[in-house]
């Protein structure tokens, strides 16, 4: 599953007023079918954020 989420011109308080920001979800899920690991799950997960309207004025980037 993939899950994008975008936002523009957002407004925080007086001094922001213009701001975006993006976020990317990413879910991969499998489990095995036959043998001896038969029914394991095994899950991966990664999601991204980027936003330029943090209140010290710089852009924030993350990844987890």
């Amino acid at each position: 599953m993939v899950r994008y989420i975008k936002g523009d011109d957002i407004d925080v308080n007086a001094s922001i007023d213009d701001g975006e920001e993006w976020i990317r979800d990413i879910e991969l899920a499998y489990t095995v079918q036959d043998g001896p690991l038969k029914a394991l799950n095994v899950k991966w997960r990664t999601s991204s954020i980027r936003k330029n309207w943090v209140s010290n004025g710089t852009d924030f980037d993350d990844t987890a």
